[in-house]
């Protein structure tokens, strides 16, 4: 999952709203139709949360990692930051 690009059919402001029961693994997965990448502002902080947030919550772990990585390099990279305490919380909680 790239951290640019657009987004398409889910809602930066709580993109868990788009994860349904996922009937054949017992998990969670995406309602169909829907995805989840990056909006088009790759610093959108609470985006971020929550996109790690419902990876975490589908007990995808390694996803979570690489999307808090990809988010922290964007951070350095173009502002010399990094993301904020409570995404880095979500993964040191999890």
């Amino acid at each position: 999952m790239r951290a640019s690009g657009t987004l398409q059919g889910i809602d930066v402001q709580n993109p868990t709203q788009q994860l349904r029961p996922a009937s054949n693994t017992g998990g969670w997965g995406l309602a169909p139709g829907s995805s989840l990448s990056a909006p088009r502002h790759p610093l959108h902080d609470k985006f971020h949360f929550h996109l790690i947030q419902a990876l975490l919550r589908s007990g995808n772990r390694t996803e979570a990692v690489r999307a808090y990585r990809e988010y922290e390099e964007i951070c350095h990279r173009e502002l010399r930051v990094l993301p904020s305490r409570s995404i880095k919380a979500l993964l040191d909680a999890a």
